[in-house]
């Protein structure tokens, strides 16, 4: 027997078949077989009495190989796990049923000293150190986990009157189909969202600035186009003058001057409030609108400087084009940046035509300007859509 046993064992084997016992004993020796394979197995020896004395005994083995590759890969297993959860940065802790924590990582231990003083162990409740407020929020994602829902949450805690942000995902811990606890991962993303929160100021400073560019771009036309109800407005008012002087005014020939004049007047403060929605600054601002008004107000702020250009404007919009869920301002930038391209691009055409169409295609709405320019050069087309590529002496790409 013992040329078959591993050198490691062969002394355990000896000392327990040599020893007197009271009770059997039981170990694991390696044993190698005829192919040089070795295979654990769990022996036990048990004396075999005769009539006063032991007459001899009796080895009874199991070949447990399998179960013990089992258990060194089980081991291996949760090596790899407890590793890949302790390089986490995140919170990782598992539940019972009753909510009490059965694993944790480095990160939850390090969270619970500094927010509260002490240390955490398993077995206790997290809740339980938790504001009221807190730990009720807790139970509720807790319950839902427990119930065999997968969680994910953003929430939000205040501590040390700072409110700090967490996205949160809980999965039930399923045991032949029924829930014995939950794992739940807490990532702090309160700088995440506090870049996030800045870009967007950030994008919609520059927006601001893009369009107040826009505004300049259309001074010309716009100051002669509010001079002309101005002009008026003084015309009307010094021709009712001249007539009360010469008093040959009646009161129909007044009614109607002060008529024209608020006319003109309606006219001017329709130019300043649609230049006025242009250059506001605000959130973005989502609601469904409709899209064949956008145009008109964008059409209307740029025909004073396309008529000074002699240039023909057409608008052709499709009937009944669905509602939009859009922020109308930045739609009307972005029409009216495509109308100043188009404007400056026929400066020096012969016949200076732009067209402004609307249709529904494949469940989308789509607005097209068509100019009598000169067209792209060869090769710009390909770069139209990246960042900063523009192909004006001055341009930033950026419209």
């Amino acid at each position: 027997l013992f040329a078959f046993v591993h050198p490691d064992d062969a002394a355990a084997l000896r000392e327990a078949v040599g020893a007197s016992r009271a009770a059997p004993a039981s170990l694991e020796v390696r044993i190698r077989d005829s192919t040089s394979r070795w295979h654990v197995l769990l022996m036990t020896v048990t004396d075999l009495l005769g009539h006063a004395a032991v007459a001899g005994l009796v080895l009874h083995a199991r070949d447990i190989s399998a179960r013990k590759e089992m258990e060194v890969e089980l081991r291996r297993s949760e090596a790899a796990v407890t590793a890949l959860i302790e390089s986490t940065s995140g919170s990782v802790w598992s539940v019972d049923r009753e909510r009490r924590l059965t694993a944790m990582n480095a990160a939850v231990r390090s969270a619970m000293a500094r927010r509260y003083g002490t240390e955490v162990y398993i077995g206790q409740s997290l809740e339980e150190r938790a504001p009221a407020e807190m730990a009720a929020r807790w139970r509720t994602l807790y319950d839902r986990a427990l119930a065999g829902e997968r969680v994910v949450s953003e929430e939000s805690f205040d501590h040390d009157g700072e409110t700090r942000h967490y996205l949160i995902s809980m999965n039930p811990v399923l045991d032949h189909g029924e829930v014995t606890g939950a794992v739940v991962f807490s990532r702090d993303i309160t700088e995440l969202r506090r870049a996030v929160e800045l870009a967007r100021r950030n994008q919609a400073e520059l927006t601001h600035v893009l369009r107040q560019g826009t505004i300049g771009e259309m001074a010309s036309g716009l100051a002669h186009e509010i001079n002309q109800p101005l002009g008026a407005i003084a015309n009307y008012a010094a021709a009712c003058n001249r007539r009360i002087e010469a008093g040959d005014l009646s009161d129909v020939d007044l009614r109607r001057g002060l008529e024209l004049i608020s006319c003109e007047a309606l006219r001017a403060g329709e130019i300043i409030r649609r230049l006025r929605d242009l250059a506001r600054k605000g959130e973005v601002s989502m609601e469904m609108v409709d899209l064949k008004g956008v145009i008109d107000s964008a059409v209307a702020l740029m025909t004073p400087e396309a008529r000074l250009q002699g240039i023909d404007v057409r608008v052709e919009t499709a009937d009944r084009l669905p509602r939009l869920f859009v922020d109308a301002i930045q739609v009307e930038q972005v029409i009216l940046n495509l109308l100043l391209n188009a404007i400056e691009a026929m400066q020096d055409a012969p016949s200076k035509s732009l067209r402004i169409e609307s249709r529904q295609v494949d469940g989308f709405v789509e607005v097209a300007v068509r100019d009598s320019g000169a067209g792209l050069a060869e090769g710009a087309s390909a770069h139209l859509f990246e960042p900063f590529f523009t192909t004006k002496a001055k341009g930033l790409g950026m419209g």
